[in-house]
C-alpha cells in the first residue's frame, strides 16, 4: 500500500521530500572509525563523533519520541547501520537462563564490530536528584533498579563481547 501512495507523489513533492531527508556526512563513505550509540537519545553525542569522522553502525533507543527525531536528523544507511529500541533485546539480559557465551555470541550477531562505545545511559538511579525521588517514592535506586540501573551492566557484556578500542560514557 505504501508504494501506491509513494507513486502518487508529483515530481515536484518528491524532490520536496528527498531534500527533508538526512544526507550522509561529508565524509560519506570514507570514514576514520566505526562507533555505536546506545541509550542515544535524540542523538547529541553522535552529532559530534560524525563531526570528527565516524561512521554510526549501530544505534539503541527505546524512547518512540527521540527516535523519531533521531531517525529525523540522522543519515542511517540500512544496509551499514542497524537500529534497536531494547538493548536488552541483544544483551539477552531480560532472559532467565541464557549464558555469559550464548549472550556474547548473540550480541556479536547483533551489534557491529566498532572502534567506539558510546553509552548515554540513564542518571536517574544513581543522580542526587533521582535518588531523592526514588527513596521517597520506596523505589529501589542505583544497580538495584531494575529499570533502569541494571542497563549499565548491559553494555559491560556488550563491551566484553565486542571490544572497542575506545569508551565514552554519559549519564
Amino acid at each position: 500500500m505504501m508504494n501506491a501512495a509513494w507513486h502518487r507523489l508529483s515530481d515536484n513533492e518528491l524532490t520536496c521530500l528527498k531534500t527533508e531527508l538526512p544526507t550522509p556526512p561529508a565524509h560519506h563513505p570514507h570514514y576514520a572509525f566505526r562507533f555505536i550509540d546506545l541509550f542515544a537519545g535524540i542523538g547529541g553525542i553522535r552529532r559530534g563523533f560524525e563531526a570528527i569522522g565516524g561512521q554510526c553502525v549501530f544505534t539503541s533507543e527505546w524512547n518512540k519520541h527521540a527516535v523519531r527525531t533521531y531517525k529525523a536528523n540522522y543519515f542511517c544507511d540500512p544496509l551499514q547501520h542497524r537500529f534497536n529500541e531494547d538493548i536488552r533485546d541483544i544483551t539477552l539480559s531480560h532472559r532467565e537462563g541464557v549464558s555469559d557465551d550464548e549472550a556474547a555470541e548473540h550480541i556479536r550477531q547483533h551489534i557491529p564490530q566498532h572502534d567506539v562505545l558510546l553509552a548515554g545511559f540513564p542518571c536517574q538511579p544513581f543522580s542526587l536528584a533521582g535518588v531523592s525521588k526514588k527513596n521517597a517514592l520506596g523505589r529501589a535506586h542505583g544497580f538495584a533498579c531494575e529499570t533502569q540501573g541494571t542497563l549499565f551492566f548491559d553494555v559491560v557484556r556488550i563491551i566484553d563481547a565486542r571490544r572497542p578500542r575506545c569508551l565514552c560514557w554519559k549519564t
